[in-house]
C-alpha cells in the first residue's frame, strides 16, 4: 500500500470484505481506483522458522541488490560518457 500513499492505505482498510463488490473509488496520489477486497486474512504470530526464513531471504536479496549496484558503481566509474551538441533529449 506504500507505493499508493498512507492515506490511500487508510481509506482501505475502513472497507468491508464484501465478495464481488468493488468499491470506490478510493483518491490517492496516482488518481482514482476502485477496489475489490476479496478476502481478509487475520494477522497471526508467526513460528520463528516461519520468522528467520523470511527475514534470510529479504537480507539474501538486499545483499544482491547492494552488490548489483556496487558493480554497476564500478563499471560506470570506467568510463566518461559525453553527449554531442545537438543530441539532447528530444521533448
Amino acid at each position: 500500500m506504500d507505493h499508493f500513499g498512507a492515506d490511500f492505505a487508510a481509506q482501505v482498510f475502513q472497507l468491508s470484505a464484501t465478495p464481488d463488490l468493488w468499491q470506490g473509488p478510493l483518491q490517492s496520489r496516482h488518481g482514482l481506483h476502485l477496489v475489490l477486497i476479496a478476502a481478509v486474512t487475520p494477522t497471526r504470530v508467526l513460528a520463528f522458522s516461519e520468522g528467520k526464513a523470511k527475514v534470510v531471504t529479504a537480507l539474501r536479496l538486499a545483499e544482491q541488490d547492494k552488490r548489483r549496484s556496487a558493480f554497476m558503481d564500478a563499471l560506470l566509474a570506467e568510463y566518461k560518457v559525453a553527449i554531442e551538441p545537438g543530441l539532447g533529449v528530444v521533448q
